[in-house]
């Protein structure tokens, strides 16, 4: 399949351009790796962009105050619910549609046809009609919205249609690429990974995230090929279910079955024994000045800074603020920015209390690497 493939940051810049010009597009990608979550964070900045209210609640899909996110998982529905149901007009001459309020008739947004080839020949030229022609029999796309598809890939087993040639040339494509762990470099640019472009901002457990930078290819750890029937698999999408789901849960039993659940045994397996390795560090005794050698194992070096994050984590003060920050600078440059990213997601107010507490260290670090932290 020929198509560009891009990163969520990416497709966020190219979504402004689709909806500045009404153009029909279709993302492509595997299952599980945040299609819907980038348009929606997309929805976001466009509705402050524009000085709106964000909402993603259908009630207000004709509210002019508010930039709604439509997503309509189409092979949920059925034709009469996009189209409206048949009825005979006034003179019994021909047959109209009635709306029955899926679809907006006037306001700001973008409606979001998500599994779009998991549903029905019927069902997708429906919504076919709606993106590239912005209108469906009687109903008209408002000129504040625009209309995409997405839909996940033919090799995912997902009991998908294909796409005849002459429809699929009505539409731009792309594919969504799983996302690295850590920001990349493409083509000069910097692209922003799955831990400072999701992850950080969505509180997931730093268990977790300490865990992908040691383990990156299990983000998203699924083979299409395999003969093997599985049920459970590690995608970004599951890995924020298993951040909930762990929470507080500290005993080593409940956290394998927890994660197993989610993300597979194996994987389970894997990080309950790398939890392990912290417990060889006094965490608390480094806390109180113990000294230590910075970890050249690359297992051992994540999980002691998990160890660290967990410890202030337990209970954010002032001065555990500064040792952490004291601690951090042990590390290179890269693990001191994400050890201290971890902190200011955990503790809002990190920064504020170490600058509160010794100014002379804060301007340091603001001299230092203040710049590179997001």
């Amino acid at each position: 399949m020929s198509m560009p493939k891009i990163y969520h940051s990416q497709l966020k810049t190219m979504l402004s351009t689709v909806f500045e010009n009404k153009l029909s597009l279709f993302i492509h990608g595997t299952f599980g790796i945040g299609k819907s979550v980038a348009v929606e964070e997309w929805c976001k900045l466009k509705a402050q962009e524009l000085g709106l209210e964000f909402s993603k609640d259908f009630n207000d899909i004709n509210d002019t105050s508010k930039f709604v996110f439509l997503p309509i998982i189409l092979h949920q529905y059925d034709p009469a619910e996009l189209k409206g149901l048949p009825f005979p007009n006034e003179n019994r001459t021909q047959t109209i549609f009635l709306p029955m309020g899926l679809l907006p008739e006037k306001g700001h947004g973008l409606i979001f046809f998500d599994e779009i080839n998991l549903a029905s020949p019927m069902i997708q030229n429906n919504a076919y009609q709606i993106i590239q022609d912005r209108r469906l029999g009687f109903w008209k796309c408002p000129d504040g919205y625009t209309a995409i598809g997405a839909g996940n890939l033919v090799d995912d087993r997902g009991h998908t249609y294909e796409m005849a040639m002459p429809l699929n040339n009505r539409f731009l494509h792309v594919q969504l690429n799983v996302p690295a762990v850590h920001d990349i470099e493409v083509e000069g640019q910097t692209i922003r990974g799955w831990v400072n472009d999701f992850a950080l901002k969505n509180e997931i457990d730093s268990r977790i995230i300490n865990y992908l930078s040691y383990q990156s290819t299990h983000l998203y750890k699924y083979n299409p090929e395999s003969n093997t029937q599985v049920v459970t698999c590690a995608t970004p999408r599951m890995w924020e279910k298993v951040s909930k789901t762990i929470k507080s849960v500290s005993n080593e039993n409940l956290l394998h079955l927890l994660v197993a659940s989610g993300v597979g045994s194996g994987i389970a397996s894997e990080f309950v024994a790398w939890l392990k390795l912290s417990k060889k560090y006094d965490i608390a005794g480094i806390y109180k000045g113990k000294t230590f050698n910075v970890p050249k194992e690359v297992d051992q070096l994540y999980s002691l800074i998990s160890a660290l994050i967990g410890f202030y984590k337990e209970k954010p003060l002032d001065g555990k603020a500064v040792r952490l920050l004291e601690l951090s600078r042990k590390f290179n440059k890269e693990h001191t920015v994400m050890i201290l990213n971890q902190a200011k997601a955990i503790d809002e107010n990190y920064f504020k209390r170490v600058k509160n507490t010794n100014p002379k260290k804060f301007s340091e670090l603001a001299d230092d690497i203040f710049d590179l932290l997001i």
